[in-house]
């Protein structure tokens, strides 16, 4: 059977999704779940797993780039324009303060919810619609330009007026520190790989498990 292009990066996206599925559903990976483990257990597993699947996609994405394999611009070339100089802590700090309330009525992140989703859960069903249309009016719609962007714009820091010209970690970090990219990763390695600062104490097996998931889980998100 002959697959043309596009049925070959469906095929490839879903076979992506079901085993990002079941390694994320295996591991409990859950944003929300890695938080609230470490503040009313001081349960460290999911969360190392968390930063540990940041570490990778950052990893990738640079190793990618740096290959190029990959071509990421400078500017508003990407979508969402996540690179250019005009730095809204505003957007970043509401658009978190909303995630983690959404997340918690919502009994779990997109990704669990999307888990739960699968399993057959009604209320997660529920969440994924509305996020979705939400989603949606917030990207393709003028929603977002006439209710949020008047407000976050006041408070935008554009960082060409200090030398910054995107806020690409590696370009933050040396307008910033003086440090490079790979400086950057390696800090957040030694803090946060297993055998950094949240594993002391720790069994070996115990410290490695739960990171193993979280690297899959966002190895492919690096690539994506």
């Amino acid at each position: 059977m002959h697959l043309t292009t596009h049925h070959e990066v469906l095929l490839i996206v879903f076979l992506t999704a079901v085993v990002l599925g079941a390694v994320a559903n295996k591991t409990n990976f859950c944003t929300m779940g890695a938080v609230s483990d470490w503040v009313n257990m001081g349960d460290t597993g999911r969360l190392r797993a968390w930063i540990f699947a940041i570490a990778i996609a950052m990893a990738g994405v640079l190793l990618l780039e740096s290959t190029g394999v990959i071509k990421i611009p400078i500017g508003s070339g990407t979508f969402p324009p996540y690179r250019t100089p005009n730095f809204a802590w505003l957007r970043y700090v509401l658009g978190g303060f909303l995630f983690g309330i959404g997340m918690t009525l919502g009994s779990g992140c997109g990704n669990k919810t999307l888990i739960r989703v699968g399993a057959g859960n009604i209320k997660s069903l529920v969440v994924l619609v509305f996020a979705a249309a939400v989603a949606y009016a917030m990207l393709w719609t003028d929603f977002f330009g006439l209710y949020i962007f008047p407000a976050v714009q006041a408070t935008t820091i554009d960082l060409a007026r200090h030398g910054i010209d995107s806020q690409q970690l590696g370009t933050l970090v040396g307008g910033l520190f003086g440090a490079s990219a790979s400086g950057t990763l390696n800090v957040v390695g030694d803090r946060w790989f297993p055998g950094g600062a949240l594993d002391r104490g720790r069994p070996v097996l115990g410290r490695t498990a739960q990171p193993r998931g979280g690297a899959v889980v966002y190895l492919y998100q690096s690539h994506g």
